[in-house]
């Protein structure tokens, strides 16, 4: 993981996280897992529904969380 401190003003600083791609793909797999098991879809039991339909079904909140996640580790 790399980090970089720019400063833009005298009270402005902007800060670049570069994070590896293999990390990114782990928090994406353990987000997924984790609903896979918590989500309820109609048609399936409860932790059975298939992991493509809930990548499709929740991206958008998916990648919301990981963002979270890896800021707030990093």
């Amino acid at each position: 993981m790399k980090t970089n401190l720019e400063s833009i003003t005298n009270l402005e600083k902007k800060l670049n996280i570069e994070v590896p791609p293999q990390q990114v793909n782990e928090e994406f797999d353990k987000a997924f897992k984790y609903l896979q098991r918590e989500v309820n879809l109609k048609g399936f039991r409860k932790g059975k529904a298939p992991l493509q339909q809930i990548r499709t079904m929740y991206a958008d909140r998916v990648k919301e969380d990981v963002r979270n996640n890896i800021v707030q580790s990093s």
